[in-house]
């Protein structure tokens, strides 16, 4: 089956409006994708969770958006990764590029499953640049489904 991995940075953009979130909707899983999974560690609950709480801090949204947001994210049809199964593969590839272990995560989720990472996160795809990782990521706007 063909897929790709999203980080958060993608997710993000699903619920609020940013650069390219027309180039990520066609990302989020709807269950009626044929033959095309995204697949995510489960970090990336965590993640969404700790940004739809920034932006309910900040007052972006109120407690309603933030919970229907949330609730919207969780029920995703988004194939999650184990993430203790990555743990000791994203401390071995933060180190090796430099990457945070978070990022090194969604990294090694994509390398785990054949698949490519897909990222908002231009450094992410900078750290990787010429390396045997390279090819295991693409910045969002140019992943080609």
């Amino acid at each position: 089956m063909k897929g790709c991995v999203v980080d958060a940075s993608v997710a993000a953009k699903w619920y609020f409006p940013e650069e390219h979130s027309d180039i990520a909707l066609r990302l989020m899983p709807t269950g009626q994708e044929d033959g095309f999974e995204v697949v995510a560690p489960e970090l990336i609950v965590y993640e969404m969770g700790s940004l739809v709480l920034k932006k309910l801090r900040v007052g972006d949204v109120g407690i309603s958006a933030a919970n229907s947001i949330l609730k919207r994210f969780l029920s995703l049809p988004l194939r999650m990764v184990a993430s203790a199964k990555l743990a000791q593969a994203a401390l071995d590839l933060g180190y090796v590029l430099r990457l945070s272990y978070y990022d090194a995560w969604y990294l090694a989720a994509a390398v785990d499953l054949g698949r490519v990472l897909v990222t908002a996160d231009r450094e992410v795809v900078a750290l990787t640049r010429g390396t045997p990782f390279a090819d295991s990521v693409r910045v969002l706007p140019e992943f080609d489904l």
